[in-house]
């Protein structure tokens, strides 16, 4: 049962398992209807999948380049952000395939999460991170998208670190964390076109003791009812969809990231730097656009 007593409603109580452990950065969980739980190692430069039904984990993949934040596309191929090689890729049948890896001929900067988008659209995530200098082609931080005709557009842009994103159930409004050097999470309105305007800060998410060893704004999650978790300092921060803040879902290390999963899409996936776990919701989650 969740500590903060606001939030022990939205969770089964005595839900919280350990599915793996051993890992030095896990991060970028995503849920496949075959019962897989795929995610990366991102300081190992790992890419592993879990078998949800018998918690089976299998190493899929070395040298992933940092792989980072996953989903799945319209024709259900993987997509990985990989941010060591400055660009999105697709992984179908073990055959890579680059899905974005410049905007307007400049290259990108560190691809870092994604998420897909009914219209077949994916969109990622690109801060600048360690790219600076000469290097930083576009020089800025920004959201971007890949329409379905593989063109790479910006979405928004004026975030110092953005990091973590996901839409509103009926996606009219898209949220992003921001990890530093200002810790929030932000909320934009999205247009037909696929941009996001009108961007204002959603939450504060104020460090612990001003530094980062409790965990900073990174991936995130909203569920079918439209409240928002995204993993930050202290655990996972949960919001309902009106910006009240329920409360935070502490865990015994730094979190990462989120995915849903299983059938009902009532079980949370969490990844931590060295463990990944489940946990039950008594609300079911948002299933990835177009896959069976």
């Amino acid at each position: 049962m969740p500590k903060d007593t606001a939030i022990a409603p939205l969770f089964e109580p005595n839900s919280r398992t350990t599915l793996a452990s051993g890992f030095t950065f896990a991060e970028g969980p995503v849920w496949h209807p075959s019962d897989i739980l795929y995610f990366s190692d991102i300081r190992e430069s790992k890419r592993f999948k879990l078998d949800t039904s018998t918690n089976d984990v299998t190493l899929i993949a070395e040298n992933t380049f940092g792989g980072n934040g996953m989903t799945f596309d319209s024709e259900g191929r993987l997509i990985v952000c990989q941010p060591g090689k400055r660009r999105v890729i697709a992984i179908e049948n073990d055959s890579e395939s680059v899905v974005s890896d410049s905007y307007n001929g400049n290259r990108l900067n560190a691809p870092n999460d994604v998420v897909p988008h009914s219209s077949g659209s994916i969109y990622f995530t690109n801060p600048e991170g360690s790219i600076s200098g000469e290097d930083a082609d576009i020089g800025y931080s920004g959201v971007y998208r890949v329409t379905p005709d593989g063109k790479t557009l910006e979405v928004c842009a004026g975030m110092n670190l953005p990091n973590g994103l996901a839409f509103s159930p009926d996606e009219s409004l898209l949220y992003v964390s921001n990890t530093r050097p200002d810790p929030k999470l932000y909320v934009f309105e999205m247009q037909p076109n696929g941009t996001a305007t009108n961007g204002r800060v959603f939450a504060e998410m104020p460090l612990v003791d001003k530094t980062e060893k409790n965990g900073v704004p990174d991936g995130l999650k909203v569920d079918s009812q439209g409240r928002i978790f995204c993993t930050g300092p202290g655990g996972i921060w949960i919001w309902e969809a009106d910006g009240t803040h329920i409360g935070i879902l502490e865990f015994p290390e730094i979190t990462t990231n989120i995915a849903w999963g299983d059938h009902d899409l009532k079980t949370m996936f969490v990844t931590c730097h060295t463990t990944v776990y489940s946990l039950r919701t008594t609300t079911p989650g948002i299933a990835i656009p177009n896959l069976a």
